[in-house]
């Protein structure tokens, strides 16, 4: 039998066998008239081709993206730059693709697998190890990616290469790790003595899955026609701050002015929950919000038709401010998709609070390192 040339690329590091063709005898066993041999042939080849193959050798090699599992100890960081470069190699962008591409382009990718910039995650990890955190960089970058995308363990264990347990127990570990910066970035505080109009303010309705073991309207969600909770955000109009943050409570249970002063109008003052924010409102001082809150005009000012233009723009600025930093929270998906985690209600709610200020913390991180919000 005589074999046609064929040409075929080699795969790397694989030197076929010669054959003399001038012989009949092609071996003692006759492999070469052997289908199921030319057939175990074949797929060796093809094993051999995937071996080595970029991917392969970008997952498993000795400088492979699994192997690169930088440890950041307490007291040391990482610059922006570091983190932009790791970050990007572990969603497959190396240092070849990196160095092709434009910076603005590397921090497109990287917000965009992350939800913030590199400099916010610098940040981030500095203030972790400052208070005696060691940091896995692998897990840290994992868990801001569960946060943007919020994809299912199965999906996510694969390209970070850890199994779903591991995968759970670390992205919970991680995000909880982020939510313990949030009594040190919130704070209800900072005025100034000449300021009137100090916060902006509104409500933000995130979907759930419903509350199965706590069946009741109170749930739905108005603006998603569905079940889902509300939170009270605050930001400081003079300031890129986030100064207050409150909930969750079922999305549709009470109004965002009820929420504000801690209780229904006809109750009575005297029965207001005091940590609403109502009453942590210095004397003299306002907020600014929309039509949802009319009714209390010494403590929120709203748009109206005898106010001048210019204050009148000045109302209108702050409340698209406050909405733009809501949208930036739904930039992340664990807040924009339903929300699916929890067991009982109680539980639903914790790891749901969890999540929301863990992306606050982030996108606080975010306006303090090149990625502010307008001035008012």
């Amino acid at each position: 039998m005589v074999f046609k040339k064929v040409r075929r690329r080699q795969p790397n590091g694989f030197t076929p066998v010669p054959i003399d063709q001038d012989s009949n005898n092609h071996g003692d066993d006759g492999d070469a008239n052997n289908p199921d041999k030319i057939e175990q042939l074949l797929l060796r080849i093809e094993e051999l081709e995937l071996e080595n193959s970029w991917l392969s050798k970008k997952l498993n090699g000795e400088n492979g993206v699994l192997k690169q599992k930088k440890i950041v100890s307490p007291g040391s960081c990482l610059t922006a730059d570091e983190v932009e470069r790791f970050g990007l190699h572990y969603v497959f962008f190396d240092d070849k693709r990196q160095g092709r591409a434009g910076a603005t382009l590397n921090k497109d990718r990287f917000r965009s697998n992350y939800g913030v910039g590199p400099g916010a995650v610098a940040a981030l990890i500095l203030m972790l190890t400052e208070r005696g955190h060691t940091i896995n960089l692998v897990y840290m970058m994992m868990t801001l990616c569960h946060l943007n995308h919020y994809l299912s363990e199965h999906a996510m264990s694969g390209p970070w290469g850890i199994g779903e347990k591991c995968f759970r127990e670390k992205v919970k570990e991680y995000t909880k790790m982020i939510q313990s910066l949030k009594p040190d970035l919130i704070k209800f505080e900072g005025w100034g003595s000449d300021e009137i109009h100090l916060i902006s303010v509104d409500g933000c309705n995130f979907r759930t899955q419903e509350f199965r073991l706590d069946p009741h309207s109170k749930w739905y969600d108005h603006k998603s026609h569905s079940s889902g909770v509300s939170y009270e955000f605050a930001l400081a109009i003079r300031r890129n701050k986030l100064v207050w943050m409150r909930g969750p409570f079922p999305a549709g249970a009470q109004h965002d002015i009820t929420t504000f002063r801690g209780g229904r109008k006809e109750d009575g003052i005297d029965n207001w929950d005091k940590d609403a924010l109502y009453h942590h409102m210095p004397p003299g001082t306002k907020a600014v919000g929309d039509s949802g809150y009319s009714g209390h005009p010494e403590k929120v000012t709203t748009s109206s038709k005898v106010h001048s233009e210019d204050f009148s723009q000045f109302i209108t600025r702050a409340k698209n401010r406050q909405e733009n930093f809501h949208s930036r929270l739904k930039r992340f998906d664990v807040l924009t998709k339903r929300f699916r985690h929890g067991i009982s209600t109680e539980d639903k709610l914790e790891q749901h609070k969890m999540c929301t200020e863990a992306v606050c913390v982030l996108v606080q991180l975010d306006m303090d390192n090149g990625h502010p919000l307008w001035e008012v």
